[in-house]
């Protein structure tokens, strides 16, 4: 009887534990939209910081062409952003948005990359694109 009451004791505290060890207390911020599983996206700025810097690693910019490429990085995860955060609007009309805002940075980067460059940009698009879908990150029943 006593070893049954220890046993039961001591599957409480470890029950405790694991519960209070699967709570967050780290605040989330109200301009920063909620991506799937609950995890919270990076600020634009990051966003931007991240995007220009990979490409400036991959395309070999100068910084002059960096700071445009930051800009139009920065411009486009605003939008995506407060796009995500809109929950007014229909899951349709967001990926639309989305999309309209994503061949907006293409043709920025257009105008901004040499012709060289924006091949090579183009390719890792693609690269990146083939990648999510063979990690099942497409919806397999959306065939546009």
């Amino acid at each position: 009887m006593k070893f049954n009451l220890t046993l039961a004791a001591l599957l409480m505290i470890l029950g405790t534990t694991a519960t209070f060890a699967q709570t967050t207390t780290e605040p989330v911020s109200e301009n920063q939209p909620q991506a799937r599983m609950g995890r919270n996206r990076p600020d634009p700025e990051t966003m931007a910081n991240r995007q220009a810097d990979r490409l400036a690693k991959e395309l070999n910019l100068d910084d002059a062409t960096k700071q445009k490429v930051h800009d139009a990085a920065l411009k486009q995860a605003q939008s995506m952003s407060a796009n995500m955060s809109n929950s007014s609007t229909s899951r349709e009309d967001r990926m639309k948005a989305m999309k309209a805002n994503s061949d907006e940075f293409d043709a920025s980067m257009k105008t901004t990359l040499s012709a060289d460059q924006y091949k090579k940009y183009q390719e890792m698009k693609e690269k990146m694109k083939d990648e999510r879908g063979a990690r099942g990150m497409r919806n397999p029943g959306n065939n546009e």
